[in-house]
């Protein structure tokens, strides 16, 4: 309905109820029903307008409610809600509606719920038109709603009130100013004022509300306050808070109210601290100073916990704590509030240590994986949003503190109690520390901008020059030098109430989260007091550190003989032994021990606990952090980390790891777990975080200044020698006398020396003093640069290389020790090789001498007279295998820096070699050899164009000695490998192309080596190396020999175009000749198929590829020297004699050179060709056709593998190009080619029927070499044709023999037309054409049983096709030269034809096979088959073939047959054609109920029947009357079936093949008896007669009627 019906239904209400009742309220209804009238025609907008001008309209609305008429109300409460809905309610109307909604609510609960729906849509849709006098009475109608007694409607209307001060506050923060909507700004004002008026129960100026609850009133004032921020910042509003919001905080602080209210009181107070802190700091000094006596007086729990969670949150806030201290504590005669408030939370956390379980020395874990999600510096929530799991129930008690003993909500969001919460007593002390974490992190958020712009050293510098109140300082700003003044005052006052909170929780029982939060708070605080440059507390808090991190109880139970008299009375180290401070420092330290200690919980484990590594790991991230600000406090740290290692090595498994010392077990219900079998694993991980956060605290050392690393150097280095003496020669330590860099000696400083020394000498034994070796070795590395760049004073170098130098080489010291100081002494040296490629000062002979002496020295050549013993051999043995390694991690670093000393290197790679295992044994000596010759591989790689010519001798003098040794098989194989690189290198030194004479004796070349004279030429060298690898190639076991004999004739082929002709014949005197000669390679064994016997048959085909490889590629250069036929010889039989052995790998590479040298003779320059080149060429020929001879007619016992052959023929390949072929050449390679393809004993075949196999390949190639020579065509055709029949034979077709020839097969039937066609004449007069004819009749014939091609050529059409192609193709070529054919090639090619026609017509095949066919082709046949008898139709007549007319009339009649039967087959016509006509008739054939079975080529079968009937009309009478003859026997059959048939068939329907073949014949004689005899006339009577004798009448019996009446006509 429209708003004009629904007003109108709602008014004519009115006048039908009130027509006796009520005549005003009719009146006045009439009225409005008038004035509706006038707009009954308007659009509804006009209506709305109208009505929103016209508030008369709404009299009888009013006059109902106000007259209270009950039965009314509803429907004037319906009409003003859908004016309001439709915003068509006058604004002039609200205060009046606002008034019947209170004269309605009194009067029926239902008109209340009726109002509350209405009045939020008013107030929401005109917030800034609801001001004034409306706003009161709207606010009146909404609280006096609240006094209602029904639950609902009371919680509706402190809503919808809350609503409307909410709307009317949004619009204020609307506004840019107050004075933007003065008149609206003053309504809020007055409602906040009368808010807190009434809250105060006093009686408010501007709303017109007698009472509002206090709890009520404070939600108000929280929501405002909080959801209106900047309306707040305008004067007014902050004069408010001061007049009337402060004082009733004040107020109710004082009063002993009920938890509800103190509630919403800390929660309007916690928004004022957050939001106002900025404006009303000085007005705040009353409450704090409140709150904080409250912390400190005896409160109930429940007021402390919700007023320190105040604090909690306001000190999350940045500015709060800055202004707050800086408008007091910092001003000169003003309240230290913030310092008062430390010192309570302080007193707190401090006041009852035994609830917080403090020196339990437990961890809780709420989870196995919880350690993972805090191990990083980055955690995701800090300790102030922790949420508990506490609710209050009894049977929650807890000892220590974890998320069990936090409420799960905080007391400030417990809103919905009326009674206070029960608060665990370890909640307090919680909060207090949450509190002063957030101060905490607040100092060190704004200092860390300082020291992430400065860096720590500078910042440092900067915030000391801040102590001088005159001082100009530019990098900073005047706010942030203000600001590190005010935190560096709040830190020296307070640090002592900083370090005791501290203390005292992380002793407590904690969870882990929990104690990951405290010490990266406690790490914060301590960075904040070094970067501040207050030493004092920075010492106090490592003290205390370190005291937490190794206990006294520790200590004891793993120093058998610790004295007491360096501990206090709690078990620490005291303070006075350590550092030399005032008596606040002692103080204050005393006080944090006192605070982490209880003697009831002594711990007796020799383990750490979780807790105890995690202060270890703290103390090594404060070193790295700020570690160059800590100064002398390094002694401290030094200490509690050598003790820490030394009890880390003790330590056992993590199966077996200490555990709780707490008494009493967790509950089965608690989600907590203890330092139990979980904790175990989270030792070693904090262990590995401790290390790690150590190492890199000693690798920031390379940014210390000089001073500072000294005295960390002399400290570690003294620490170092004290404690490598072996212990059972001294036991008794000495203190080491200070160097004269180090600090000026004191009394207590003295002390502490001794101390330091004396208990790492008690605690360490020599097997735990490696961790200050790893420390060294760290500094060292992070500190090469010093060693270069400053002076040994700076760099301490010369300390560090004497300390290691006596430790190594001491008598007295243990074994692990003198270990370990050769490895760091190489780590030095490695390191500082590095530095020797990069400096900038080139480094002199003695610097290099020195340098590797000391590496040689870690080498020990000998070993010494007592080194039988067992510990000193393997001691040695360790020491041998660090020098070589450090040799080795040099040279690969910097060996191309050095140019003398190399024979230290040499001798011992030799030493090394040739007596490692004699000394160490087989296994160590085998290490030691693989580990050397690294070495040698980086010289052979890297650095050979450092070795003079001297070098290179005794390189090659040592290089054969890891070839030859038999340990490691894998150094020796490389080793071979190596050779290249040297040969390549010394190549390279030639000064020209060729040598300068020819070597010929092998113990000159060496002489020339082994003269002390460092002048030897490079090609001696080179020859030298060649000489080698020939000794290796067969002087040495098979896999060595293999590789030489692969790097030897690689090297010939690398080099080949730089040798010359003295240089190739230098190479043929002492390699290739001795190689060709010697006995190795001259027999093979061959009845023994042993591993020995293939690696050596390896290395044979490896000397026979090589050989040929150097003759194949050098033969235009071999072929200049005098002796080359003779040396041809030579390597021909060698060819030959190896081609004969039955082992596989020998033959083949064989055949492989075979293959290389035809490929190198055909490539040779016509202009290079001579006697002696075809005399070269002769020899190879004879070679090829011996090797032929034996590869297919002398192998008995063995097999060629197709790989081989294949190689056989690609060699004639390449031979035909050069080889002048005879006819008898053609035969025998014909003949062989031949052998090659049908060899059938190889047991390793291709597939050729889709692809050719590179056996038939290469063969096609040699194919149409031969063709392409236009000599021998009819020979290679024959070839041809007898492939074709090979591969179609009824051998390979039923066995599947390979290879199937079919791939190759193809390509000759693609070939042949044009193959024959350029020389037709010979090929017809040798009757080669008749061959190929009838090699292509056997596919033909095989049609559908030819192989089909695979998947990937499912496209092609199948052989037979491609056969029947060729076939007709060749065909009409010979047809075309009818003329060349006389009278027996003419029938021998007509009968070839007719078989073709034959095979054309039907497969040799069942017609059943036929018929499971998917594609029987058979238009292409009709195709051939026409094509076919075109040719020959016209020359019938010829006498030539009349022989083979009988023959061609049966193909054509077999063809014409359009059915066969299941049993009996197909009818033989050429059987009947012998008998006479009469006879045919006479025959009485049976009636059969055989099924037909129908031919699926109909198309032949009409062709052939057309054929032989236009035969009939032949020009040559004896054709025409041979083919009457045959069609009429044909008819005669086919009647005579029909007829025999008819008596069982009854006047069942023909099948369509058998009506087919009818219609074809009636068409023959229909018109045309005149062909035909009698009989046939009887015949088609007799079928007429039996056909009426049945009823059949049908187009078959009406057919052959009208035949027999025409017939009556002629």
């Amino acid at each position: 309905m429209t708003l004009y019906d629904n007003l109108l239904e709602n008014l004519q209400s009115f006048v039908s109820d009130s027509r006796k009742k009520s005549l005003e309220l009719r009146k006045l209804s009439e009225a409005s029903i008038g004035y509706l009238h006038q707009f009954c025609n308007l659009p509804e907008a006009e209506l709305i307008l109208n009505l929103r001008r016209n508030e008369t309209f709404l009299q009888p609305v009013f006059y109902a409610c106000n007259k209270g008429i009950e039965r009314y109300i509803p429907a004037c409460l319906s009409i003003i809600q859908l004016l309001v809905m439709m915003d068509a309610l006058p604004i002039s109307s609200y205060k009046s509606v606002f008034q019947i909604f209170v004269a309605v609510c009194n009067i029926n609960s239902d008109f209340q719920i009726k109002v509350l729906q209405i009045l939020p849509l008013i107030c929401s849709k005109n917030t800034n038109l609801v001001r004034g006098d409306t706003l009161k009475t709207a606010i009146r109608a909404s609280f006096f709603l609240t006094k209602s007694k029904n639950a609902t409607i009371s919680n509706a209307a402190a809503a919808t009130l809350r609503q409307i001060f909410t709307s009317v506050f949004d619009c204020v923060s609307a506004q840019q100013s107050f004075e933007d909507d003065e008149a609206y700004s003053n309504d809020a004002l007055s409602i906040f004022k009368d808010i807190c008026l009434l809250v105060d129960g006093q009686k408010p100026v501007f709303l017109s509300i007698d009472y509002l609850p206090q709890t009520f009133g404070l939600e108000l004032l929280e929501s405002i306050l909080d959801n209106h921020k900047r309306i707040f910042e305008w004067f007014p509003f902050q004069d408010a808070i001061r007049v009337n919001l402060l004082p009733l905080i004040t107020a109710s602080l004082a009063t002993m109210a009920s938890f509800p209210i103190i509630l919403r009181v800390a929660r309007v107070l916690t928004i004022l601290f957050r939001q106002q802190s900025a404006l009303l700091i000085v007005d705040f000094e009353v409450i704090l100073s409140f709150l904080n006596h409250i912390l400190d007086s005896d409160e109930t729990q429940w007021k402390k916990a919700l007023f320190l969670e105040v604090f909690r949150v306001v000190f999350s806030n940045d500015s709060f704590l800055r202004d707050t201290y800086q408008t007091f504590d910092y001003a000169p005669g003003r309240k230290s509030v913030i310092s008062d408030l430390i010192t309570t939370f302080s007193r707190v956390i401090n006041e009852k240590p035994s609830i917080m379980g403090v020196g339990s020395g437990v961890i809780y874990f709420q989870a196995p994986e919880e350690h993972s999600r805090y191990n990083d510096d980055q955690l995701s929530v800090s300790m102030d949003k922790i949420t508990g799991s506490y609710t209050g129930k009894k049977g929650e008690s807890h000892i220590g503190i974890t998320r069990m003993t936090i409420p799960r909500v905080p007391c400030l969001e417990q809103l919905d109690k009326q009674e206070p919460p029960l608060i665990p007593d370890t909640y307090i002390p919680f909060l207090a520390m949450c509190c002063l974490v957030l101060i905490n992190d607040r100092i060190h958020c704004s200092l860390q901008v300082v020291t992430n712009k400065f860096g720590y050293l500078e910042a440092s510098k900067l915030i000391k020059e801040t102590d001088n109140a005159n001082a100009q300082i530019k990098s900073l700003s005047p706010g942030d030098v203000e600001l590190i003044r005010v935190f560096k005052t709040l830190i020296s006052a307070n640090w002592t109430a900083f370090l005791a909170s501290f203390s005292t929780f992380l002793s407590a029982a904690l969870s882990f989260e929990l104690l990951v939060l405290s010490v990266n708070s406690y790490t914060k605080f301590t960075v904040i007091c070094s970067v501040l440059g207050l030493d004092t507390p920075r010492d106090a808090l490592l003290t205390t550190l370190c005291n937490k991190a190794l206990p006294s109880s520790l200590i004891a139970n793993n120093v058998p003989h610790y004295s007491s008299s360096n501990s206090n009375i709690s078990g620490r180290l005291s303070t006075s032994t350590v550092f030399s401070v005032e008596g606040l420092k002692e103080a204050a330290t005393t006080i944090a021990g006192m605070a982490s200690y209880d003697s009831s919980h002594e711990d007796k484990h020799r383990s750490f606990k979780i807790h105890e590594v995690i202060f270890l790991k703290t103390l090594a991230t404060i070193c790295r952090v700020c570690g160059t600000l800590l100064g002398s406090s390094w002694k401290l740290i030094f200490e509690a980390c050598d003790k820490a290692e030394i009890i880390f090595g003790r330590m056992p498994s993590s199966k077996s790891l200490s555990t709780s010392s707490m008494s009493q077990a967790p509950t089965s219900t608690s989600r907590y777990y203890y330092e139990s079998k979980d904790g175990a694993g989270v030792i070693e991980m904090e262990i590995l975080a401790y290390r790690r956060e150590l190492s890199s605290a000693i690798t920031s050392t390379k940014e210390y200044a000089s001073d500072a690393y000294m005295s960390f150097l002399e400290t570690l280095l003294d620490s170092l020698t004290n404690s490598s003496v072996d212990t059972a020669v001294q036991p008794t330590p000495t203190r080491p006398q200070r160097g004269k860099n180090g600090p000026p000696g004191s009394g207590h400083q003295r002390n502490t020396s001794k101390s330091l020394i004396t208990g790492i000498k008690f605690l360490r034994r020599s097997s735990e003093t490696l961790y200050s070796f790893h420390i060294l070795e760290s500094v060292c590395n992070s500190n090469v640069e010093r060693f270069f760049n400053e002076d040994d004073e700076k760099s301490g170098w010369t300390k560090i290389s004497s300390t290691l130098s006596s430790i190594f080489k001491g008598p007295t010291v243990a074994a692990e020790l003198k270990i370990q100081a050769a490895k760091t002494l190489a780590y030095v040296l490695v390191e500082l090789s590095t530095r020797i490629s990069t400096t900038k000062i080139a480094l002199n002979v003695e610097f290099q001498r020195r340098f590797l002496a000391s590496l040689y020295s870690l080498q020990p050549t000998e070993l010494t007279k007592d080194s039988e013993a067992s510990l000193t051999k393997t001691t040695d043995y360790e020491i041998s295998w660090i020098g070589v390694e450090a040799m080795s991690s040099v040279l690969e670093t910097n060996g191309q820096r050095i140019n003398h000393g190399w024979h230290y290197i040499f001798e011992t790679l030799s030493f090394t070699c040739l007596n490692a295992v004699n000394l160490f044994g087989t296994e160590k000596g085998a290490r030691l050899i693989w580990l050397s010759f690294s070495c040698l591989q980086l010289i052979c790689t890297d650095f050979l164009d450092s070795l003079s010519m001297k070098n290179y001798c005794y390189l090659l003098e040592t290089l054969p000695q890891y070839c030859r040794q038999s340990i490691d098989v894998n150094v020796a194989l490389t080793g071979v490998g190596l050779f290249w690189n040297v040969s390549d290198t010394l190549k390279n030194l030639f000064k020209g192309d060729d040598f300068a004479e020819i070597y010929s004796n092998r113990e000159e070349i060496m002489g020339l080596a082994s003269s002390e004279s460092d002048v030897v030429l490079p090609e001696v060298l080179w020859l030298i190396l060649l000489i080698r690898l020939a000794d290796l190639c067969e002087n040495s076991w098979s896999g060595v020999q293999h590789g030489a004999a692969q790097i030897l004739f690689r090297i010939f082929s690398s080099h080949r175009l730089t040798l010359g002709v003295i240089a190739w014949a230098s190479v043929n005197n002492l390699v290739i000749l001795r190689l060709i000669d010697s006995p190795v390679f001259a027999a093979l064994e061959e009845e023994s198929d042993t591993a020995e016997t293939e690696s050596k048959a390896q290395t044979v085909a490896l000397v026979l590829s090589g050989i040929s490889e150097v003759y194949a590629k050098n033969m235009s250069v071999l072929r200049h020297s005098d002796n080359f036929i003779s040396v041809w010889r030579k390597v021909m039989s060698f060819i030959n004699k190896h081609h004969q052995n039955k082992l596989n790998t020998v033959y083949m590479s064989a055949y492989k050179s075979l293959k290389i040298i035809a490929v190198a003779l055909s490539q040779l320059k016509v202009d290079e060709a001579s006697d002696s080149f075809a005399q070269t060429v002769q020899i190879f020929y004879d070679t090829w056709k011996a090797m032929g001879s034996v590869s297919f007619y002398e192998r008995e016992n063995s097999t060629i593998l197709q790989e081989a052959l294949t190689l056989f023929v690609e060699a004639l390949l390449n031979l035909i190009t050069i080889l002048p072929l005879s006819m008898a050449d053609t035969k025998l390679i014909i003949h062989e080619l031949k052998s090659a393809l049908v060899y059938t004993k190889s047991p390793s075949y291709s597939l050729d029927v889709d692809f050719l196999s590179p056996l038939q390949q290469v063969s096609v190639r040699v194919v149409q070499a031969l063709l392409e020579t236009k000599r021998w065509d009819s020979f290679i055709i024959s070839f041809m044709a007898d492939l074709i029949s090979e591969a179609f034979s009824e051998q390979k077709l039923s066995k599947s023999e390979h290879p199937t020839l079919i791939c190759i097969s193809k390509l000759f039937f693609n070939s042949l037309p044009s193959d024959a066609q350029n020389s037709i004449e010979e090929l017809i007069e040798k009757r080669v054409l008749a061959k190929v004819l009838s090699s292509l009749l056997l596919p033909m014939r095989c049609k559908y049983r030819c192989p089909k091609a695979s998947r990937i050529n499912s496209e092609e059409k199948p052989l037979w096709i491609s056969a029947t192609r060729t076939f007709l193709d060749i065909v009409e070529l010979i047809m075309q030269r009818r003329n060349l054919l006389d009278d027996e090639k003419s029938a021998e090619l007509f009968e070839l034809s007719v078989k073709g026609m034959l095979y054309c017509i039907h497969p040799d095949d069942s017609y059943s096979f036929e018929w499971s066919l998917s594609e029987v082709y058979e238009d292409f046949d009709l195709e051939m088959l026409q094509r076919l008898n075109s040719l020959w139709s016209p020359l019938l007549h010829a006498s030539c073939l009349s022989k083979h007319i009988p023959t061609y009339m049966s193909t054509i009649v077999s063809g014409s047959m359009f059915y066969q039967y299941q049993e009996t087959g197909s009818i033989q016509i050429k059987t009947m054609m012998n008998s006479e006509l009469g006879s045919l008739l006479a025959m009485d054939l049976p009636p059969s109920t055989e099924s037909l079975i129908p031919n699926r080529r109909e198309q032949i079968a009409v062709c052939c029947l057309k054929v032989l009937h236009k035969l009939c009309y032949h020009e040559h009478g004896e054709i025409a009357d041979l083919a009457k003859q045959t069609i009429e026997k044909r008819i005669c059959c086919t009647l005579k079936k029909f007829i025999a048939n008819q008596e069982i068939r009854g006047s069942m329907p023909f099948v369509n093949c058998q009506d087919l073949e009818l219609r074809m014949l009636f068409d023959c004689v229909d018109n045309q008896w005149n062909l035909y005899s009698n009989v046939i006339r009887k015949l088609f009577r007799l079928a007429y007669v039996v056909s009426q004798r049945t009823r059949m009448q049908n187009e078959v019996t009406g057919r052959i009627g009208g035949m027999l009446v025409q017939d009556t006509f002629v």
